[in-house]
């Protein structure tokens, strides 16, 4: 009976172990030839119900970006162009902002919290020289 039971748990511990594993992400990692370079960040919009007015995009803890709720037609997404400016690991978060519901007309604004997303940029390798035929 032990046995058995001892079995069935480690069974148990593999399955979750095998969910686990597989809805693990991988990394993001982008490649450019040199920096300056600028990518396109998107993400699906809010339900319209949370009167989203804008999304603030931070990239490594710098300025806020004010990105307008619209969408792109070629994604049904919002995006907006991000200048990366090194090689390396980057950080970028996106909260969405709205009015605090108020019947104080002046109504300060509340914002949700952050999804982040880490990613690196690599340098992409470079063309290859010197390439000869020989027989």
């Amino acid at each position: 009976m032990k046995l058995k039971l001892k079995s069935i748990v480690l069974l148990a511990l593999l399955i979750v172990a095998g969910c686990v594993l597989a809805t693990r992400t991988r990394p993001v990692i982008l490649e450019a030839q040199s920096v300056p370079t600028t990518v396109r960040a998107q993400w699906d919009p809010n339900n319209a119900a949370e009167g989203v007015t804008a999304y603030r995009v931070v990239l490594d803890g710098g300025a806020p970006i004010t990105v307008a709720p619209t969408l792109d037609a070629a994604c049904s997404c919002v995006t907006t162009p991000i200048t990366l400016s090194s090689f390396g690991s980057h950080t970028l978060s996106v909260t969405a902002v709205n009015l605090l519901l108020s019947s104080d007309p002046g109504s300060e604004q509340q914002t949700s919290d952050p999804t982040t997303l880490a990613f690196s940029l690599n340098r992409s390798p470079s063309k290859v020289t010197g390439g000869t035929i020989k027989k």
